[in-house]
């Protein structure tokens, strides 16, 4: 008979992971390091708990399979919060495992002693302690829950005394991720319904959310806006679902005014895996129908769908694109010329090196299918609208949370995940500051991404707020330390930049290395404000 840690960690296997995230405590989490070690699932040692979930995260995010991170009692779930927030709200499926004590213990003991599943209920999907009668329900319901509906974490505390007892040896299924079609639409004919009134919009336009993802229907996407000639717009987290030198990709959809120059002019909007965390907290603006097709029921309502398909999404694009005649529906100058305009407005030259050339002489130099990382803050909120990436899935971030410090975690998952693709990380020196011990872990596990600091040694973002609203500007301002002579401490190769030319030659060495590089650019933020402006219009 296997013992408890000896399921868990051949699940894991059968399941497909391929990495475990996080730091050991000195409980179960050792016996199950060793049952993973035995499966042959290696374990990546991170600095810090919300780092290791973000890298777990990511590696969901790029594979469809499960990330899994590992944490010791109290501290350690407590440190990996924000990066289980993280999952939460950005829709990845996450494994947490993490120590606890026995139960009688847990009943009297106070040092180290916090309720984690209190702790973890608002963002988890289900948090329960294993035990070794219910372990091989406990453990399949855990998995079916990952990602089923709306992917996101789930969490397992493993207590002391239940780690190696024996398990009762039964069958059981394999988890399955397929989600059948399932429609509705008022009526058992939804699909026709649907079909009806796509072929009667003379104007539909398409916005893609993070449903999208889980059934890989970027293919699917591609082939429904073809075959109907409709413009797409993707939110923030999906960038580049429809890769943006499409002829019908519009770019980003952030609910703003610019998009009114498309969306205006729609008479149907097709909604495919919409999901509201994506998207500004503001008011549904467009009053055109929607028919909305995700793999969960509309129950938000942030927007009201006429109609709604709910299932497989790439088995319900299929269906759709299978039963519409191919017809051009929108000219194919359209979305590119509006695409351009966005690109006009935000490309605000400087007397510096401007963070918007940082991009374009990055997207120039790389491969089609790099892959980009940006944090939280003012990079991020210029990189989501001027990257153009060329590949679904090639663009991480965090959207819907919104949390500093995931950039740098996430390229180093990329790179473990892709080791012979390019993955390159754009962020401000604000996030970075906030992983910079990260980078031992990449060189420790031999990852080398290319990580772009944009420095301005300020939460830019923030400062401009705070002189929109004529405030002092307290609190966001910061010495940064030199971040070349800390890589190359770690043993990374570093160097500075404060020009095109000089960043362009560095980001070609550094592509060229076969080591994790730092690449300190000194960018000029003097037109911030002008483009948040523009952005606040879009």
């Amino acid at each position: 008979m296997a013992t408890v840690v000896e399921l868990i960690a051949a699940m894991l296997k059968r399941e497909g992971i391929r990495f475990m995230f996080g730091i050991p405590g000195g409980g179960a989490s050792i016996d199950l390091l060793d049952a993973a070690d035995r499966e042959g699932i290696p374990f990546v040692l991170s600095t810090h708990e919300t780092a290791a979930a973000i890298m777990a995260c990511t590696v969901a995010e790029l594979t469809g399979n499960p990330g899994v991170v590992l944490t010791a009692l109290a501290p350690g779930i407590a440190n990996a919060a924000n990066g289980i927030a993280y999952a939460y709200l950005d829709r990845a499926p996450l494994l947490v495992l993490s120590d606890g004590y026995p139960w009688g213990s847990s009943q009297v003991v106070l040092r180290q002693n916090l309720s984690s599943r209190q702790l973890l209920q608002g963002i988890t999907k289900w948090t329960a302690s294993l035990s070794a009668d219910w372990a091989i329900e406990a453990l399949h319901r855990a998995f079916r829950l990952m990602v089923e509906d709306r992917p996101g974490p789930v969490h397992l505390e493993i207590p002391d005394d239940v780690a190696q007892k024996q398990v009762a040896e039964r069958p059981v299924p394999p988890v399955t991720r397929r989600v059948m079609a399932r429609l509705y639409a008022g009526e058992p004919d939804g699909l026709g319904q649907a079909v009806d009134r796509i072929r009667a919009a003379k104007a539909p336009a398409i916005i893609v959310g993070m449903g999208i993802r889980w059934e890989n229907a970027y293919l699917q996407l591609r082939t429904l806006a073809e075959r109907i000639g409709a413009p797409v717009f993707c939110t923030p987290k999906v960038k580049g679902a429809l890769p943006e030198n499409h002829p019908y990709s519009a770019g980003v959809f952030i609910g703003g005014k610019l998009e009114m120059e498309i969306l205006g002019r729609a008479d149907l909007i097709i909604g495919i895996g919409l999901d509201p965390a994506d998207m500004l907290a503001k008011p549904w603006r467009y009053p055109q129908p929607i028919i909305a097709i995700d793999r969960v029921p509309n129950r938000d309502e942030i927007f009201h769908a006429e109609m709604e398909l709910v299932g497989n999404v790439a088995e319900i694009l299929s269906m759709l694109a299978q039963s519409l005649p191919a017809e051009r529906k929108w000219d194919e100058s359209v979305a590119p010329s509006y695409r351009q305009r966005v690109y006009d407005a935000l490309a605000l030259p400087t007397r510096g090196l401007a963070p918007y050339r940082v991009s374009d002489i990055t997207r120039e130099l790389t491969s089609d299918d790099v892959i980009l990382t940006t944090d939280v803050g003012a990079s991020k909120l210029l990189l989501s609208q001027i990257w153009k990436p060329y590949r679904p899935a090639s663009v991480l971030m965090s959207n819907p949370l919104g949390t500093m410090g995931c950039a740098v975690p996430s390229a180093i998952a990329a790179k473990l995940v892709f080791p012979n693709r390019q993955v390159i990380s754009l962020c401000g020196d604000g996030g970075f500051a906030m992983r910079l011990p990260e980078l031992a872990t990449a060189v420790q596990q031999g990852a080398s991404p290319v990580i772009v600091v944009m420095r301005d040694e300020a939460l830019s973002q923030i400062r401009i707020k705070q002189q929109k609203k004529g405030l002092a500007t307290v609190g966001t301002a910061f010495k940064a330390p030199d971040y070349v002579k800390i890589a190359e401490g770690f043993g990374a190769t570093a160097t500075t930049v404060a020009t095109e030319a000089e960043y362009a030659d560095a980001l070609k060495a550094a592509l060229r290395s076969r080591t994790l590089t730092v690449i300190d650019a000194r960018v000029d933020p003097s037109q911030y404000p002008r483009q948040f402006d523009a952005i606040r219009e879009l």
